[in-house]
């Protein structure tokens, strides 16, 4: 059922992926006790509620359910990804703090791990919130409380950016 879910997802047939993600796998993975297989169908359906723009409901998934599982797991690799996830989400809202604090964790996890690809997917992240930040600041020359805010909130500190910092591992 997997597969077909995953087909429909990719055709956009949302409420079709969701109904076999909730009806179908959820109740089969947590009724064998699959504690990986559940915290993955979470993610996808977390996914699905991001599609259909439920951003709030894609974090809850993510931080409520999917998160702890992995941590309970011990899986800190993919206790990283999740923080990816979360991240992404929290800089498409404007939350340029949170973004940032979890892609720095999601980066020393994939350093540790040797995750090249995942090291980089990370690097290319903290630049696109590094550069967000730049682009809002370059608009408002006078130091406005809301340029003030953003670069509170990328966490930049006058340190070099964090493409030139990714680029020096």
């Amino acid at each position: 059922m997997g597969t077909i879910a995953r087909i429909a997802y990719q055709r956009g047939d949302y409420d079709e992926a969701l109904r076999i993600r909730q009806e179908v796998q959820l109740p089969a993975f947590e009724r064998l006790g699959e504690t990986r297989e559940t915290a993955i169908a979470w993610g996808q359906i977390a996914d699905i509620a991001y599609q259909r723009g439920d951003h709030n409901e894609a974090l809850r998934i993510h931080r409520e359910l999917q998160l702890p599982a992995y941590e309970r797991l011990g899986d800190t690799r993919s206790t990283a990804i999740t923080w990816g996830n979360i991240a992404n989400i929290s800089y498409r809202r404007g939350d340029c703090g949170e973004a940032a604090e979890l892609q720095r964790k999601r980066l020393e996890v994939n350093r540790q791990l040797g995750d090249l690809d995942g090291i980089a997917a990370t690097g290319w992240d903290l630049a696109r919130i590094d550069s967000r930040e730049r682009t809002t600041s370059q608009r408002s020359p006078g130091r406005s409380s809301r340029s003030r805010s953003s670069a509170a909130c990328s966490g930049r500190t006058g340190s070099p950016s964090w493409a030139a910092r990714w680029a020096s591992c």
